[in-house]
């Protein structure tokens, strides 16, 4: 995001974008199908809380760090489970 260095806390709000995108009625979805924004905001979640996934120390206590992506974890999971 910023050239080779990112925060993994900004992920959660890209991945709620997402989300929320994914929640909306496909006909008023221009670009991708609401299928395939759930699929992206569940890769961004995994991406967010998995220290393996990223190479600094930094990164890894970063995915341990609570912030506003935990209020919609459970919606993004149920979801996911229904598109599998």
């Amino acid at each position: 995001m910023y050239g080779d260095f990112y925060r993994v806390m900004d992920l959660e709000y890209i991945g709620h974008l997402f989300f929320l995108l994914s929640q909306s009625d496909a006909q008023y979805l221009k670009l991708n199908k609401p299928a395939t924004y759930l699929k992206w905001a569940a890769k961004i979640c995994d991406l967010r809380v998995n220290p393996a996934l990223h190479d600094n120390v930094r990164a890894k206590e970063e995915t341990q760090m609570l912030g506003q992506f935990f209020l919609y974890i459970n919606d993004l999971l149920s979801a996911s489970r229904r598109l599998t």
